[in-house]
């Protein structure tokens, strides 16, 4: 879990700033995610040699399904940071059902791979798999929501 500290770290320093920041590249903020989800799992999943050649490319065809997931979340906090201080009730509306058809497909996408991973290794790997990916989206959404007002704060 200390580990996670260095994706936290990251997450105020670059993602944190995302919404602040309308030239930021969302492939490139989506890549510097997906490497530093990659540093967590490498230094958490304590997998023999024999268990990582199974591993790693179930794990890289998972973040391959979420990396259009990611960029439409950055893509709405860009929004949001542009809207904020202005924003209508429609376009609230707008951002709030795409981030709520994000997350149903998010967890779609993890069902999937959950099985995957059981089938492949077993319920304890596919279980720390979920665990890891649940703790470094919570951490990067609450360093992301930590720099960000609410809705309304500033009207």
């Amino acid at each position: 879990m200390k580990k996670l500290i260095v994706l936290f770290a990251f997450a105020l320093t670059v993602i944190g700033g995302i919404a602040q920041e309308s030239d930021l590249d969302p492939k490139f903020a989506s890549y510097m995610i997906e490497t530093e989800r990659r540093t967590v799992f490498v230094q958490n999943m304590n997998l023999n040699e024999a268990d990582a050649k199974i591993f790693w490319p179930i794990f890289d065809a998972f973040e391959a399904e979420l990396l259009t997931l990611r960029e439409q979340g950055i893509e709405n906090l860009k929004k949001y940071g542009e809207q904020y201080e202005k924003m209508t009730d429609e376009q609230a509306s707008v951002l709030m059902k795409s981030m709520l058809t994000n997350e149903v497909k998010r967890s779609k996408i993890r069902k999937k791979y959950n099985s995957k991973f059981t089938k492949a290794l077993g319920g304890k790997v596919a279980t720390r798999v979920m665990q890891l990916d649940s703790i470094v989206s919570m951490v990067l959404r609450l360093s992301i929501y930590d720099e960000l007002p609410l809705v309304g704060d500033l009207n």
